[in-house]
């Protein structure tokens, strides 16, 4: 059996989840008439998805400073670096998606 680094999760099947290390992390925004839409392409890091939003969310409020936007999403970068599948950053309206493709499910028993 291949040997997979990163943290190994249950599910309710009894079947485990082995990351692959081959995670990307989308920047999602909110939009009245579409619903959640991707603001730019998966990202390698959750850093760079979070860093994307704080770009987004200044280019449409430039009265908003991209030094504290940038601080006030470290929160976010924290708990997707921790693991979390899906994170708000700055406001309801804007979040970082994790799409782990390479991740495979096998059966231990």
């Amino acid at each position: 059996m291949p040997s997979f680094d990163g943290p190994v999760h249950g599910d309710a099947s009894g079947g485990l989840e082995v990351p692959l290390r081959l995670a990307a992390f989308v920047p999602m925004a909110f939009v009245d008439s579409l619903g959640w839409v991707p603001i730019t392409g998966p990202q390698a890091g959750p850093r760079a998805a979070c860093l994307s939003i704080t770009a987004h969310i200044h280019l449409l409020n430039p009265g908003l400073p991209l030094r504290d936007l940038d601080e006030r999403a470290q929160e976010s970068i924290a708990a997707l670096e921790r693991g979390a599948r899906s994170v708000t950053v700055i406001d309801e309206f804007h979040r970082v998606d994790r799409a782990d493709a390479g991740s495979r499910r096998e059966r231990r028993e």
